[in-house]
Formats: C-alpha cells, structure tokens, sequence
C-alpha cells in the first residue's frame, strides 16, 4: 500500500528524496533556488505549472496525483484527457495556483496543451523546442514594433 502524503510539498519532497536529489539539484532542474524548493516542501510557497509538471514527470506520476495525492499511476502511452471537459480539468487543476492566483488561459492554450499530450514522450522535446522558436520569434517582432513607436 503506498503511503499517504497528504500535502503538495511532502509529495515534492517524497519525489526528490526518492531520486537521490538535493534540493539545489531539484532546484536546479526546475530553473530555481535551493531555498525555493524549500519552501515547496513546507508548504510556504506553490511551485508553477512549469514546475508542477517537471516534478511529476520525475515522480513518474500524474499531475493529479501530485498536486491532490490522489489517482497516482504511471503514465501510459494512451490520452489520458481526451474529452473537452478532461481537457478543462487538467489545464485548471494544474494551473490552479499558478503565482498565487488562477492562470487565465485561452482555448487555444488549452488545444496546445491537448496536442502536446498526444506527442509521443520521446518527440515533446523536439515539440517544446518548436514552441520556443515560435516565442522568441513573436519577442523579437514585439520588441522591434514598440521601438518602432
């Protein structure tokens, strides 16, 4: 039977601890402090969705799991949220403490979000990259009209 861990921060802190890490070296792959993860695990402070994700895919667990300690399972090849609804409740569910307040997303983030869980794991990073590309490209434009001005 698996042991119950009822808050956020002691699924964190389960989750590092069972992958040999440090907490500089979770801070490290989530792109924040030692002390920031600190803060996590004692429930001081809500990682983002960003973060959120990177822990789960480490603790090899859903999003759900981690952020309500239920529905912990292995992540299978199958959707897991195909349905409009199953779509709305995972991008809220793990977005609900995003900076302190609910993030506002527009449908069209949620169909990134869907289109991105349907890749293949081996293929999101070569997704990812895409979308990043894409970003700096719309900064820089963004940044060459308000010069513009």
């Amino acid at each position: 039977m698996e042991k119950l861990l009822p808050t956020l921060g002691e699924r964190i802190a389960n989750i590092r601890k069972t992958n040999g890490l440090s907490r500089a070296d979770l801070g490290d792959l989530l792109g924040v402090k030692e002390g920031a993860v600190g803060k996590y695990e004692r429930g001081e402070s809500d990682p983002g969705a960003e973060a959120i994700l990177k822990v789960a895919k480490l603790g090899r667990c859903t999003t759900d799991w981690l952020i309500s300690g239920q529905e912990k399972s292995e992540p299978s090849d199958q959707p897991q949220y195909t349905t409009e609804r199953g779509i709305e409740a995972t991008v809220n569910e793990a977005t609900r403490h995003y900076n302190g307040g609910p993030l506002k997303i527009t449908r069209q983030e949620e169909e990134l979000i869907y289109l991105l869980r349907e890749i293949p794991a081996d293929m999101q990073p070569i997704a990812l990259e895409g979308v990043r590309n894409v970003w700096v490209m719309a900064r820089r434009k963004r940044e060459t009209q308000q010069s513009s001005e």
